[in-house]
């Protein structure tokens, strides 16, 4: 119950154990001035009984009445019990009177100086001494007193010190109970969940305050699981954040080389059409003079012929080359077999040269609105992965198939026969700077023609492995206008 006491109850519990300690205090310093008191109070009666006696004894001696005097001071003997021994002597000390009551125990005591009272005998007219009178009185009753007085204040001081003893246990306790509940608080890691505080049934002050930091850990605990998801999702949010800057970096980096490119084609084709030019002129102007001179077609012509047709292939491929590598962004309605085209056109010389067989299953009437540069340059590059594919693989029929479907999308797979992707590796081809090739390799090919299919086409690029090899598969919207 005493667990339950609330502040004000144990204020008003102090102050009552702090009153009676300064009433046990009280008590013994009003004992002392009570018997002191009394002391005076019996000193007081014991000169009033001598004054009263004085002027009758000096009556009777100046009258030499000894007889009277004796039954005189018999009768303030007896009349007084206090008073243990009176003695009365003339001049030269002879024994007149003297009064002994036989009380063994008073004979035990030792009588100070207050119970003693000694008086001299003086003649009230004559003013000559006519003897000493002495009277002794019993102490009983003071020190019965001081006996009662000293119990009773030892008493009180007892129950004050083990009342004051009590408190004082039960505060320590208190204390001791908020001095543990201090530690665990300062000893509380957020991050270790190390606080072992439990929510009490008290009413009082410590339940209160320790019920409050229960509650309030409680909080700090669920803010803290809250904070946690916010800074999981703040940090993927910044993750997802650095790869859209990244990789927009990449194709700004990319387009910058292409406009580069582009320039330095733009000077190429400048400096190579005069040239080629002149050549097709010098030829035609040949043909022309045979023609007027009426002679027969010869093997010269035909040489001829030849070269003229390798001069205009040679003017075409500087006009593919211009336009891909012009970072025009407007998008154009183009066949994907015009694409295909171009991108043979680009690499058919490699792939004749490597011994790779192209085969290409294209229908000539689907168009697809795209940026037809770039989807160039992600056939391209898939096209030339394959080619190093196969001469590493060192197959005797290097094959590669380029097929379309349509559905809703138009779907372009592209496929080789190189024995496929290692599964272990499978995952990764389309991330930044990942490359198998042991050299020439940046790893940013596959990288970046997923960022145009999928963030540039709104398409998707993907790949996996057939039965021959690898197999990328390219979707677009059909006739897409987004």
């Amino acid at each position: 119950m005493i667990k339950n006491i609330n502040i004000e109850i144990k204020i008003i519990i102090s102050i009552i154990l702090f009153t009676t300690v300064i009433l046990g205090f009280e008590r013994y310093y009003m004992s002392d001035v009570v018997i002191k008191q009394f002391k005076e109070s019996k000193k007081i009666k014991n000169n009033i009984l001598i004054n009263t006696i004085l002027p009758l004894v000096s009556l009777n001696l100046s009258f030499g009445l000894h007889d009277s005097t004796n039954e005189y001071l018999d009768l303030i003997a007896k009349q007084n019990s206090d008073v243990e021994y009176l003695e009365l002597r003339d001049n030269n000390a002879n024994l007149l009177y003297m009064h002994n009551k036989e009380d063994e125990s008073s004979l035990s005591f030792v009588h100070s100086e207050s119970d003693i009272v000694s008086r001299n005998i003086v003649d009230t007219v004559t003013k000559k001494q006519l003897g000493t009178i002495e009277i002794h009185f019993y102490d009983d009753d003071y020190r019965h007193i001081i006996k009662s007085n000293n119990k009773v204040t030892l008493t009180i001081l007892f129950v004050t010190l083990v009342l004051l003893s009590i408190f004082i246990l039960y505060i320590k306790q208190e204390f001791k109970l908020l001095k543990e509940l201090s530690d665990k608080v300062l000893a509380y890691n957020p991050n270790k969940n190390n606080l072992t505080i439990e929510k009490l049934d008290r009413e009082d002050e410590v339940g209160i305050i320790n019920n409050a930091i229960f509650t309030m850990v409680e909080k700090i605990k669920d803010y803290a699981y809250k904070l946690d998801k916010a800074n999981i999702s703040l940090e993927k949010k910044v993750i997802r954040k650095s790869d859209q800057i990244a990789e927009q970096e990449e194709m700004i980096l990319a387009q910058s080389k292409l406009a580069t490119m582009g320039e330095m084609m733009s000077m190429i084709a400048h400096q190579w059409r005069q040239p080629l030019s002149t050549t097709t002129l010098l030829i035609t102007n040949e043909k022309l003079k045979n023609m007027l001179a009426g002679k027969e077609e010869s093997e010269y012509d035909k040489i001829l012929d030849k070269i003229s047709s390798t001069l205009m292939y040679l003017s075409e491929t500087i006009d593919d080359f211009q336009t891909y590598f012009k970072p025009g962004k407007a998008k154009e309605e183009i066949s994907v077999n015009s694409i295909i085209e171009r991108v043979k056109g680009f690499i058919g010389a490699r792939l004749t040269m490597s011994k790779v067989e192209l085969n290409v299953d294209i229908e000539d009437d689907i168009l697809v609105k795209t940026y037809a540069n770039e989807l160039v340059q992600v056939i391209m590059n898939i096209l030339n992965n394959a080619t190093d594919a196969l001469i590493e693989a060192r197959e005797q029929e290097r094959k590669i198939w380029i097929k379309m479907q349509v559905d809703k999308n138009i779907n372009i797979s592209i496929e080789d026969n190189a024995g496929g992707i290692d599964s272990s590796i499978l995952h990764k081809v389309f991330e930044p700077y990942f490359s198998t090739k042991s050299k020439n390799g940046t790893g940013l090919g596959l990288y970046m023609a997923k960022m145009i299919i999928e963030n540039h086409m709104s398409g998707e690029l993907s790949v996996s492995n057939s039965q021959n090899g690898a197999l990328f598969k390219i979707t677009l919207p059909l006739n897409s206008k987004s």
